[in-house]
């Protein structure tokens, strides 16, 4: 072989190993896309800052820190409930806040409110949980986020509500597993006092609160009962198999889960 046809077939060679290492180098990054693409949600809670008590025994909901335009708009949301507080003309008014879940992706809110106004026997009680979408800034609209619930909303047109008002779920699914997880309570001596509450019949005009809870781990609901009827309203939690049975979203599913392995919710206890 002449000293040419050496020094061509040694460039060749050359050529053709730096392509073969660019070509991997591109599969590298390839795998690398797809991989982010398909890795678990991460278990990072989202941060929050305090806010002073409106008045004394009415907390304040904390604001979730980012300046994304998600972040803005979920914390005007919490500003616009804040300013809505109001208690009775008469009489005493409380509120505590909780947060089920605090991230990834999404977070809850829960009100706790207390009234016992001037002319009634017994104060009233009011549990609200809302849970906002962390990339979108609204509220999770629990009749698209699972479908597989088939539920519906009451009908609010030209009624004025509170800002804390959270629409309520209406599903034949959600009152099926409701009776059934509070029929098999073992507290026989509450059972005993609602069990009456738990038929198809009595439930099939209900409606229900439903929120991310990374406490409980799932989906948690409970019956929007009447005042008379509220000692029996527990709350129950769809577990994984039962969100995926339901259709829940599967990054919902993903992030309640991430957020109950690594406790994002608050107060621990």
């Amino acid at each position: 072989m002449t000293k040419l046809n050496v020094r061509v077939v040694l460039a060749s060679a050359a050529t053709a190993l730096l392509l073969a290492a660019c070509s991997q180098a591109g599969g590298e990054a390839k795998t690398s896309e797809a991989a982010s693409a398909t890795a678990p949600a991460s278990t990072q809670a989202a941060t929050f800052e305090a806010r002073p008590d409106i008045r004394e025994g009415v907390q304040a909901l904390p604001r979730v820190v980012g300046d994304t335009p998600a972040i803005a708009a979920i914390n005007a949301d919490l500003a616009r409930i804040d300013a809505d507080t109001e208690g009775c003309e008469e009489g005493s008014y409380g509120r505590s806040v909780s947060q089920p879940m605090t991230g990834p992706g999404f977070v809850t809110y829960a009100m706790a409110d207390e009234y016992f106004c001037e002319g009634t026997a017994h104060p009233s009680f009011v549990y609200t949980a809302i849970t906002w979408d962390l990339s979108t800034g609204r509220r999770v609209d629990w009749v698209a986020a699972a479908p597989g619930l088939s539920g519906t909303r009451p009908d609010s047109e030209g009624q004025t509500l509170p800002a804390s008002h959270e629409p309520t779920l209406q599903s034949e699914t959600l009152a099926e597993l409701y009776a059934r997880k509070m029929l098999a309570s073992t507290d026989a001596e509450w059972l005993g006092q609602c069990r009456e509450l738990f038929t198809e019949e009595t439930l099939a005009d209900d409606y229900f609160k439903v929120w991310l809870d990374a406490q409980t781990g799932g989906v948690s609901f409970s019956a929007d009962f009447p005042h008379v009827s509220q000692y029996c309203a527990e709350t129950a939690t769809m577990n994984e198999e039962e969100m995926r049975r339901f259709g829940v979203t599967p990054a919902m599913i993903d992030a309640v889960l991430a957020a109950t392995a690594a406790e994002n919710f608050g107060p621990k206890g």
